[in-house]
């Protein structure tokens, strides 16, 4: 059979597996702002089931962040020409980033989101009480 070390193990794995899988499900959270100045917003919100990723522009001063298809960032160069020569004309800025991305709380600045950081240091901790 097992022993007690080898079943605390095999439940705790279990218990991440399991906290992962809730974790990761639903609907896609990004940062909302309009001219937030690259300051990160307090929490993510949820995008609707149709948006596919997080989006994150610098045009001149003003950092903008929002939920955005996917499709709208797999243009790239050419959305960046078009935005470019609209903005040019009406404010005479330029758009000088462009960052897309698809995974919880990805268009903010800072540190990774928690679910992250304790998916790397519960296994580190765990392996160093079990021993």
């Amino acid at each position: 059979m097992f022993s007690y070390s080898q079943m605390a193990r095999l439940w705790l794995i279990t218990s991440l597996l399991l906290m992962v899988a809730v974790y990761s499900t639903g609907a896609l959270k990004c940062y909302f702002c309009d001219d937030c100045l690259d300051e990160q917003p307090p929490l993510p919100a949820e995008c609707k089931s149709s948006v596919d990723a997080c989006g994150k522009w610098v045009l001149g001063d003003i950092v903008m962040k929002s939920c955005v298809p996917k499709s709208a960032c797999e243009g790239g160069d050419a959305l960046m020409n078009v935005v470019n020569s609209i903005n040019t004309i009406v404010r005479g800025s330029r758009l000088s980033s462009v960052h897309c991305c698809d995974t919880d709380g990805c268009n903010g600045a800072g540190l990774p989101a928690p679910a992250a950081l304790l998916l790397l240091t519960v296994p580190l901790i765990a392996n160093v009480l079990l021993r």
